[in-house]
């Protein structure tokens, strides 16, 4: 049956359904995919063309010339058209015998065990011959004996399998019109209301991404290009706040647009002198701006003064809660999508630039510039709030340039040190491997738990002390560990995944993240724990092994 917490969350799904104005067909005592079929069924005998949405590999019982399933293998980014061709081709059965070779395969996401050492293509196999589990089990006598046996001790479940993978095709319910589930269009004030309520933010933008929105509600903004900062930069006055947003082109910065009526965007080539103006105090405000300031530094550019960043005062806030999108940020704390922001009042940053038209799509970073500026108040209100505000100015803030300056410094890797420990460790591996094979009494895979579990198991006899969900021996490290006095290759499997690990997951990787100075440079982030923990990723310097002397052979390698 549905979870409970899936069952109190029914009522909300109908109510946003409504909303949207999606028809809805429900019928008590059936589940969804038998309303499914039977409207599927219907569709034909009207002469429709179906198709069925679905994740749901079940629903390939349907599937015939006239009724296609699009499966959804891993939402909506990856599909397939599931028809009769396609699924004998990918199970080597027809769709007509799908469910009853389901049922001895067993589907895990469904909590359906099948029968053990039967997969997809013994199931195909023995289905193509039999074609139905009576005949099948009616067979056993033929089957091979660890066949038969698991065959036998799993007849029941394979039974309760079909029955519940077996489509209502025939559920009695009243007659539809097909129109009456047409979609239509619906109330955008209705579903932006119960959005609001629901905290719907990501989904509201992607539903305005996918046209619920029309371009008559998006905001105008105008965008002038700097071509020339000659002469004196003006940029305001004191020290109110500049915000902008990066303008990048496939992972490198091009220029940066900065919130104002009209709004400016500054090119990379005519940066310097803005930027210049920025780094005499703190001014500085935009979304995650540690990129942006590495990019910066790479580019020998004036490094300014960084005042708020929206992405950093979010984690203050809320640090449990995942650094949000600029648009989330939006939405939740303006009310509105960065498609809906106006343009900002006139200030400072019109003097003394030259200005020409292009090409470039401006609009989207303007909005996202003037989103921010929009959100420094709020934000800066909240942290007070919770008093987070001092530690956000006088640690946060400025560690955001450390971290960039460290980031475009690199961290220095001694590579030759480094490959000669890699060479180490492949010579001490290909030792084990070579004592592996003399224990087994033949060659084999190491790295092939298909064919580990053989030698386990079938060969030498190993107890089995655990099985996988998919019901075959487990081989995994605190199994090994616990037959360690069973057999002398148990130590020497343990100790060749160990320095097999090590050299694949750190050696080799560590040298080819290493660039051509030697150093590796990776991104630290200062979001990444509820507990404010620094980490850095590309690599996770912070899970460098320590504990054994390989390990800290590794550590060694790091210099400066």
């Amino acid at each position: 049956s549905a979870p409970d917490i899936f069952r109190s969350q029914v009522p909300l799904i109908k109510e946003v359904l409504e909303a949207m104005a999606i028809p809805q067909v429900s019928v008590a005592g059936f589940e969804a995919d038998d309303v499914i079929a039977t409207l599927a069924e219907r569709g034909r005998a009207l002469g429709y063309d179906v198709v069925v949405v679905t994740g749901d590999r079940d629903a390939f019982q349907l599937s015939s010339s006239d009724l296609t399933i699009l499966y959804t293998r891993r939402g909506i980014s990856d599909t397939v058209h599931a028809t009769p061709a396609w699924i004998e081709e990918r199970y080597g059965i027809d769709p007509s015998r799908y469910v009853e070779y389901a049922a001895l395969r067993g589907d895990t996401s469904d909590n359906l065990p099948g029968v053990p050492g039967v997969g997809e293509k013994t199931a195909a196999k023995l289905i193509n011959e039999y074609a139905t589990l009576e005949d099948l089990f009616a067979a056993l006598g033929e089957m091979t004996p660890k066949l038969r046996e698991n065959l036998a001790a799993s007849q029941d479940q394979v039974l309760l399998n079909r029955k519940l993978m077996t489509m209502v095709r025939d559920v009695a319910m009243e007659e539809i019109d097909p129109e009456d589930l047409v979609l239509t269009p619906f109330d955008r004030d209705i579903v932006r209301s119960l959005f609001d309520d629901l905290a719907f933010r990501s989904l509201w933008q992607r539903l305005e991404e996918m046209g619920g929105v029309s371009e008559a509600e998006r905001a105008v903004v105008d965008v002038d290009v700097v071509t020339s900062t000659d002469g004196p930069v003006a940029l305001g006055t004191g020290d109110e706040i500049v915000a902008i947003d990066p303008v990048w082109d496939e992972g490198d910065l091009q220029g940066f647009v900065i919130a104002d009526d009209p709004c400016v965007y500054v090119p990379l080539a005519v940066a310097s002198g803005i930027l210049a103006v920025l780094s005499e105090r703190p001014r500085l405000a935009l979304h995650d701006a540690k990129p942006f300031l590495v990019a910066l530094l790479q580019a020998d550019l004036p490094l300014p003064g960084l005042a708020f960043d929206t992405m950093l005062a979010a984690y203050i806030i809320n640090p449990a809660q995942r650094a949000p999108s600029l648009e989330d940020l939006a939405y939740r704390e303006l009310g509105i999508t960065v498609d809906e922001v106006e343009g900002g009042e006139r200030g400072g940053a019109q003097s003394a630039f030259e200005f020409e038209a292009t090409a470039i799509d401006l609009e989207t970073p303007a909005r996202r510039a003037l989103a921010v500026a929009r959100l420094v108040a709020p934000l800066t209100e909240q942290m007070d709030a919770r008093g987070g505000l001092d530690l956000y100015r006088d640690i946060e803030i400025p560690l955001v340039a450390i971290l960039a300056s460290m980031e475009d410094t690199g961290i220095g890797l001694d590579v030759t040190f480094l490959t000669e420990l890699g060479e180490d460790l492949t010579s001490r591996i290909d030792i084990l491997q070579n004592d592996i094979h003399t224990l087994a009494g033949n060659p084999f895979n190491v790295n092939s738990t298909l064919q580990l579990r053989s030698v386990l198991f079938d060969q030498l006899g190993l107890p089995v002390l655990k099985n996988t969900p998919k019901g075959v021996p487990s081989t995994d490290a605190s199994v090994l560990e616990k037959l360690a006095d069973q057999h002398d290759i148990v130590a020497k499997l343990l100790a060749f995944r160990e320095l097999d690990k090590l050299r694949s997951t750190y050696v080799v990787a560590l040298v080819a993240l290493a660039d051509d100075d030697g150093r590796i440079r990776g991104r630290f982030n200062q979001m990444g724990a509820a507990t404010g923990r620094l980490s850095m990723e590309r690599p996770n310097l912070q899970n460098i092994p320590a504990r054994s002397e390989e390990g800290m052979a590794i550590r060694r390698a790091f210099v400066a």
